[in-house]
């Protein structure tokens, strides 16, 4: 897993579960983004982190899908999500 991606945006976003992000800890991700849940661009970034489940990231998904995209933290992910 690559370590350079900086997850602080995965390991606040859920402080119940240490190897994942719960539907709940989307919401608070999405919120932090300032980014419609029901946007395409929530979509597109499930499917670019190649989540297994809907609504939920595995740290593993998480931090391969913002390395696969890019992006090195969340503040990537928001200006990137712009456009939309």
């Amino acid at each position: 897993m690559n370590r350079h991606v900086n997850d602080r945006a995965f390991l606040s976003s859920d402080p119940h579960e240490d190897e994942k992000i719960t539907a709940e800890g989307m919401m608070k991700f999405l919120e932090d983004l300032n980014l419609d849940p029901e946007s395409r661009i929530v979509l597109i970034l499930a499917w670019k982190f190649k989540a297994a489940t809907q609504c939920e990231f595995t740290r593993e998904e998480f931090v391969n899908g913002m390395t696969d995209v890019g992006y090195v933290s969340s503040a990537t992910v928001l200006c990137e999500t712009r456009w939309e």
